[in-house]
């Protein structure tokens, strides 16, 4: 016999299980750094809903509003597990202030901002200006390839401006030996 738990004891348990242990929101963090948190923060609770949402079904207590509401607190210190003190003092009464998840993480967004899409355009091309090959660490050019295509997908959702840049970028950390063998082999014209 399947011992029986209650679906407010999952969510305890899974609110301590998603909870960040690094502080990953601060007053430092940059728009395009907080897109990489914003998912992660987004996927962990994604994962806490499919949990917790699975444990009220088996139950049946998908219309208990404490339940809910209990389930949404969860939700929203999983969010401020992600919050350094500095950030929590200086936006204290503004986070007092959001009482739900939903609420919170719009709060936070609207604060740290997001990176538009022309913003994110000329990081890319900035980037592909001073890309170069780890030749330290004997990076092989095919990895390098893969690397100045994806920062190129960043700059232009044209495929033959991606093409251009990709080529520029490659082209600039070839050396003249490397441009020499190229040639005699048909891969340069």
């Amino acid at each position: 016999m399947a011992q029986f738990i209650h679906p407010a004891a999952i969510i305890v348990q899974a609110r301590a299980n998603f909870e960040f242990s690094e502080k990953r929101v601060n007053t430092k963090l940059k728009p395009k750094e907080f897109s990489i948190v914003k998912e992660e923060i987004e996927k962990r609770i994604s994962h806490y809903n499919c949990l917790t949402n699975a444990a009220i079904k088996s139950q049946n207590l998908q219309d208990d509003t404490d339940l809910k509401s209990f389930q949404d607190d969860g939700r929203r210190q999983i969010l401020m597990s992600a919050i350094d003190s500095d950030f929590l003092g200086k936006y204290k009464e503004d986070i007092y202030y959001e009482k739900t998840y939903s609420e919170l993480f719009k709060f936070i967004s609207d604060t740290i901002g997001t990176q538009s899409d022309k913003q994110k355009a000329e990081e890319a091309e900035e980037r592909l200006s001073s890309v170069t090959r780890y030749v330290t660490d004997d990076e092989k050019f095919e990895r390098f390839l893969e690397r100045i295509k994806r920062i190129a997908k960043e700059a232009s959702k044209k495929p033959e401006v991606q093409n251009y840049l990709v080529d520029t970028a490659f082209r600039k950390n070839l050396t003249s030996r490397h441009m020499s063998f190229l040639r005699e082999n048909g891969y340069l014209q």
